[in-house]
């Protein structure tokens, strides 16, 4: 099969390897910050960073790449480099293709394009702290501290439904110097 290169006049070409160069370059930002998410001075990525890029770009679980042919793409290139590493020379060179062939059936051009596009486009990543509230009643209706009873309800405030944190978690020590169920307490010089 003749290559789309053939068929584009000169011009056109240097527009394209432009924007292949951005790619790249947007590319390489988004995978040193998943290099870097969970450890500060990394360049080279693990495997657990590897699959949250995967799934954040949607392309785990498309057609023949689940999770042990993401396992076997990743360990052939971290054994492929000298020193058992992932940099972004082997994500590019190797794994771009190799993803491409499991997510989209083929390791051509277009598909290593798509692949390219969809990884550059990634934010970078966070982590999740939202808790999302349900609106379902019976749901609810579990929720509410005003419900609450023994010593649950001892640990939230029952006006606002918030936690009391350690003040509801444990008794609180008063160095008093008296046991706490001595009833004369403070009347020693009053005799």
């Amino acid at each position: 099969t003749q290559s789309t290169w053939g068929r584009i006049s000169k011009t056109d070409c240097c527009i394209l390897n432009a924007t292949v160069q951005s790619e790249i370059m947007t590319l390489e930002k988004t995978f040193l910050a998943y290099c870097k998410f969970g450890a500060k001075e990394k360049n080279d990525l693990d495997s657990k960073n590897f699959k949250k890029m995967l799934i954040a770009a949607k392309l785990l679980k498309m057609k023949n790449l689940t999770d042990p042919e993401m396992d076997i793409i990743f360990t052939k290139a971290k054994k492929a480099s000298k020193d058992l590493k992932v940099t972004f020379p082997i994500f590019e060179g190797q794994m771009v293709s190799q993803i491409a062939k499991a997510a989209y059936g083929g390791d051509d051009e277009e598909n290593r394009k798509k692949v390219i596009e969809k990884l550059a486009n990634l934010e970078d990543p966070t982590i999740n702290t939202k808790v999302q509230k349900v609106a379902n009643k019976d749901v609810a209706r579990l929720n509410d501290a005003k419900g609450f009873t023994g010593a649950h309800k001892q640990r939230f405030d029952a006006e606002t439904g918030q936690g009391l944190g350690k003040a509801g978690r444990s008794d609180q020590v008063e160095n008093t110097g008296y046991v706490g169920a001595y009833k004369n307490q403070n009347t020693y010089d009053k005799k």
